[in-house]
């Protein structure tokens, strides 16, 4: 298949769907996974290319990755397959964002940032009608690989400021105890933290959950730069 110069172009250069809000809703996700690299759960070795990610029945293609893009006008991402949780990027200015994202935007958006060096494969992520989000995916790492599957929910969004509540974490089939799950949420509320230092133009006014979609208010970042010169932390 051919494609334009311009085409190329706009596949560099693509529309922004939201660091941010990509990065509140992922980071339940991502704190499960830091939980696992620092040794909280070594039974995970045993499962390591066993299992395949929980199916949360959230299908996606290219065409709902584009009509997420679409839906934040005037804003650009540079080198998006570097734009991994871990992965080193820039930010830079701010757009204002009102809008509905869907389940499909969400996976899409996600499985395209971790397609080339991220942590994540076969990522699902779900909005349910109660107002909690389901998290599944393959963890990929030269130290632990293995499936991940959280449950929980937005307890704070406003401002600068955010914070989940953690209901459910399991790592291939095993359900982390409750200290555990504690000690995941509280690393996925600390990277929350560090995901508004890192995106000065990220702000909320609100942040809602329905069936399907979630409803964001706020500002995004104008432009965001991937390095695909800096490995991502976890390969390090």
């Amino acid at each position: 298949m051919n494609y334009s110069k311009e085409g190329c172009n706009l596949m560099n250069k693509i529309k922004l769907i939201g660091v941010g809000v990509i990065g509140i809703m992922g980071i339940i996700l991502i704190g499960v996974l830091v939980l696992a690299y620092l040794g909280f759960v070594p039974v995970l070795s045993d499962l390591m290319g066993t299992n395949k990610p929980k199916n949360l029945g959230v299908s996606y293609s290219e065409t709902n990755y584009a009509s997420g893009l679409d839906k934040v006008p005037g804003a650009i991402v540079l080198n998006p397959e570097y734009l991994c949780a871990t992965c080193a990027y820039t930010s830079s200015g701010s757009v204002p964002v009102n809008t509905s994202f869907t389940e499909s935007e969400f996976t899409a958006m996600i499985n395209k940032r971790n397609s080339k060096v991220g942590p994540l494969r076969d990522a699902q992520f779900k909005f349910n009608a109660d107002g909690t989000v389901e998290a599944s995916g393959l963890l990929i790492d030269p130290r632990i690989t293995g499936p991940v599957y959280v449950k929980g929910k937005i307890d704070f969004a406003s401002g600068r400021n955010a914070t989940l509540k953690l209901d459910t974490a399991q790592i291939g089939n095993i359900t982390l105890p409750a200290d555990q799950a504690k000690i995941a949420e509280q690393i996925a509320n600390d990277t929350i933290q560090k995901t508004f230092a890192q995106n000065p133009g990220l702000s909320i006014t609100s942040i809602t959950i329905e069936e399907g979609k979630v409803n964001f208010n706020g500002t995004l970042p104008k432009e965001v730069s991937g390095d695909p010169n800096v490995i991502p932390t976890q390969y390090n």
